[in-house]
């Protein structure tokens, strides 16, 4: 069992990659219902404002760090994290060793026709994996239990939900016990990416921590969200 690190009043699993996969896969063993988060400075930043998202941090089972700025926090705080955990490359990894026992997965999350080539391109990917549904993300509040049983009916052992934050959190806190998936991990924008409709950084930039950057300068829009990052490095340092 990892340590945890407090950031910003948040609990985070102290684990590097191999170390998340294999808590995923003793879930998966295990059984039961098990809720994965995968947080960057943004989403702690906004915990500080958000008793909802606060608690479902707390109460998920694997908090890990998926963003340099978690991890750069950290050692500032004088409480280092092992490396940043990025919740594309857990859920990837997971759904390898998924794919070698025969394991199923669910897609929520995206627009219409995404997560339907997401699941495509993982299932070449992963030969073995077996797709046990998808559904897109843009449905109403009050159609959350049907998509929640169109899930269970479906007896998933994984269910990867990307609806943005604090939505695809929420969603997966409430509904995830009804969808009967042994766990349930919250992956942002993974869909699209899975899909091929956008790129992620080169992999020397995510080594070196500058993905942030690549994705600025793909998306300008992305400027104000990120003014959280210094706000959040400031309130992490002061914690301590």
């Amino acid at each position: 069992m990892s340590g945890r690190v407090r950031l910003v009043g948040i609990q985070v699993d102290n684990v590097n990659m191999d170390e998340a996969v294999s808590r995923c896969m003793v879930f998966l063993r295990v059984g039961g219902s098990h809720l994965v988060v995968t947080p960057n400075a943004e989403m702690l930043q906004a915990c500080r404002t958000s008793r909802t998202l606060r608690a479902i941090l707390a109460e998920a089972d694997l908090v890990v760090p998926d963003g340099a700025g978690v991890v750069l926090a950290s050692r500032l705080a004088g409480t280092p994290l092992k490396q940043r955990v990025a919740g594309i490359e857990l859920a990837d990894a997971v759904l390898a060793l998924l794919a070698e026992r025969g394991g199923s997965v669910f897609l929520v999350g995206a627009e219409p026709g995404v997560a339907d080539a997401a699941a495509s391109a993982l299932a070449t990917r992963h030969p073995g994996l077996r797709v046990a549904g998808v559904h897109h993300g843009y449905f109403a509040p009050e159609e959350d239990e049907a998509v929640a049983q169109a899930v269970a009916a479906q007896h998933p052992d994984l269910l990867l939900v990307g609806m943005g934050v604090p939505r695809q959190e929420c969603w997966l806190s409430r509904w995830l016990p009804v969808t009967g998936a042994t766990v349930g991990m919250a992956v942002g924008g993974a869909f699209d990416v899975w899909a091929g409709r956008t790129r992620r950084a080169p992999r020397w930039m995510r080594r070196t921590g500058l993905e942030w950057a690549y994705r600025l300068a793909a998306e300008p829009r992305r400027l104000r969200r990120m003014l959280a990052i210094p706000r959040f490095l400031w309130a992490a340092l002061w914690e301590h």
